[in-house]
């Protein structure tokens, strides 16, 4: 993939910030052929062929109570539904290459999801998302989910997850990973988290691999990111970790707007730019009052520092140096004039002081 200037790139990141805020038959039963051993919970079973078994994964899903299973077989894969869940279930594919859930001619809009989590406490495994163009695979307003060993092509957002409007609580304890996404616009796109883990995923040709915004407490580590535009972009960020990525053959490896992040033992390997950061003392100022005063994300505004800065320490920068690393941002008074900013050179530097010698291997 050609690199781009360093001032193209910083277009692209203040470009983001100004969306910022913005988005949000009855069943016959068969014969079996596959077992699964039983457990103290109930399991229900969709596709297969035993007696009993649903032919749809949203009836067996609506079937379902607080600590079920649904086991998706994979013989009469692909599942041509939408999925909406309103219990705290596990819902896991017989295997993920094999079990696919895709669009049906049916999909409400552009914008839709595949699966929808509407409750906390869901687990969801062992599947291949392929929504229509722009669609999402998963949408979740839910807390302490866990998103592990899924495939997502092609779509508008693999996941989106956000907790609604700046008047309800950061959403909290969500995990995804051991996950593939591939050829989406963006892998994850999430809106106001706290404590979210995103681990082991393998991101590959997507526009921007991860997008996060106002996330707070959150852990990034241990990602592969290749052949994308931007691999990692936080808007807002406090007191987040990225640690022991990979960001290989792309534009940008990291870009921090209005952050205060701790970016560790990564590995920026040909990731054009490698990192950027941008900082606006007056309007994080401003939005850190209104939030106070309006209550909104009270927990984050209450402890989020204009004066903090992002932390570099101890990255890979792509080959071996005993010199200190800069990385090179910009501070201006309002964000719009960054986005308008053309041809405009870096005013401020931050430096990773101690960067590695050698790549580094995830946990």
């Amino acid at each position: 993939m050609e690199g781009t200037p360093l001032v193209r790139i910083c277009l692209a990141v203040g470009t983001i910030l100004l969306f910022i805020g913005t988005c949000v038959v009855p069943v016959l039963a068969q014969t079996t052929g596959k077992t699964l051993p039983t457990s103290r919970e109930t399991w229900l079973y969709v596709g297969g062929g035993g007696p009993g078994n649903y032919t749809t994964i949203q009836v067996a899903v609506e079937a379902a109570t607080d600590g079920d299973t649904v086991f998706v077989y994979d013989d009469s894969s692909p599942y041509h539904e939408q999925v909406v869940i309103n219990h705290s279930i596990n819902l896991l594919g017989e295997q993920r290459q094999t079990t696919v859930l895709n669009a049906t001619t049916g999909y409400p809009g552009p914008y839709s999801p595949l699966i929808r989590i509407q409750v906390d406490n869901v687990t969801i495994s062992g599947f291949t998302l392929l929504p229509i163009s722009n669609g999402f695979g998963i949408e979740i307003y839910t807390n302490n989910n866990h998103i592990t060993d899924l495939s997502f092509e092609r779509s508008g957002y693999g996941i989106f997850i956000a907790s609604g409007n700046i008047n309800v609580p950061l959403l909290k304890g969500n995990t995804i990973d051991h996950s593939y996404f591939m050829d989406n616009e963006c892998g994850i796109r999430s809106i106001g988290v706290r404590r979210t883990t995103i681990a082991h995923n393998n991101f590959q040709a997507n526009n921007r691999g991860l997008v996060l915004d106002h996330a707070f407490e959150s852990n990034v580590s241990s990602n592969f990111f290749t052949d994308a535009v931007t691999c990692i972009l936080d808007d807002w960020g406090y007191h987040n970790t990225f640690q022991r990525n990979t960001m290989n053959h792309s534009e940008l490896g990291i870009g921090l707007t209005m952050c205060k992040d701790l970016v560790t033992e990564n590995n920026f390997v040909d990731a054009g730019a490698g990192a950027l950061f941008v900082n606006a003392p007056v309007i994080e100022t401003l939005y850190k009052i209104q939030g106070i005063v309006n209550q909104s994300w009270a927990q984050y505004y209450n402890d989020y520092r204009v004066i903090e800065a992002s932390h570099w320490r101890h990255n890979y920068w792509g080959k071996s140096s005993l010199f200190p690393h800069p990385i090179f941002g910009y501070t201006m008074l309002f964000v719009f004039l960054f986005v308008i900013h053309e041809g405009g050179l870096p005013n401020r530097v931050a430096f990773d002081w101690r960067p590695a010698l050698t790549p580094f291997q995830p946990y």
